[in-house]
């Protein structure tokens, strides 16, 4: 239960860090700001997110975190590369869900070094977490090295898409380029 509150509280702190940088602008903002617009001291709001980098990156990927758990909940039979490809797909909802404020975050991100440099060291943190889930699958993959590149892969596919997605300024929806982006490896989701 704690670790389920815990992380209401951190989604709650991560939008509410998104609302005020996507009004005020990511260099205008303080972490004292952030804290004050989410009622919470500013010891709290780092202990919940650590910085003003990883609430962002936190909004971005948030509904990545349970990405683990819910390959592990697809159906048993389903091969590796399936239960992570169409549990990444079911992440890009997200996006279309919230194209406009998504698209502002995903740009953000992209223009600012360290939000990229936190970015990718999520994504690489995903990827291990994924690959981990996918060994305790019931029909797990041959090997460690088959997971690591099972998750690889479609972690790599996911953030080809994003980057296709904002190009395109979300006239076309991420899970669209995802598909496509699997496509290109000769796999559909």
């Amino acid at each position: 239960m704690r670790d389920v509150a815990r992380a209401a509280v951190r989604a709650e702190l991560a939008k509410s860090t998104v609302d005020l940088i996507l009004r005020e602008g990511y260099e205008a903002v303080t972490v004292t700001d952030l804290a004050a617009a989410a009622g919470v001291s500013r010891s709290t709001f780092l202990r919940y997110l650590g910085s003003k980098e990883a609430a962002v990156v936190d909004a971005l990927i948030m509904q990545r975190d349970k990405l683990a758990e819910d390959v592990l909940a697809r159906p048993a039979d389903e091969t590796a590369w399936n239960a992570v490809t169409r549990s990444l797909a079911a992440a890009t909802e997200r996006y279309e869900n919230e194209p406009v404020n998504a698209l502002k975050l995903a740009q953000l991100v992209s223009k600012i070094t360290t939000l990229k440099a936190a970015t990718l060291e999520r994504q690489a943190l995903l990827q291990a977490e994924i690959a981990a889930a996918l060994m305790l699958r019931p029909i797990p993959p041959p090997s460690r090295l088959a997971a690591d590149s099972i998750a690889a892969a479609a972690v790599a596919c996911f953030a080809v898409a994003l980057d296709h997605w904002m190009t395109a300024e979300a006239s076309v929806p991420m899970r669209d380029f995802f598909e496509d982006a699997l496509a290109a490896l000769g796999h559909g989701s």
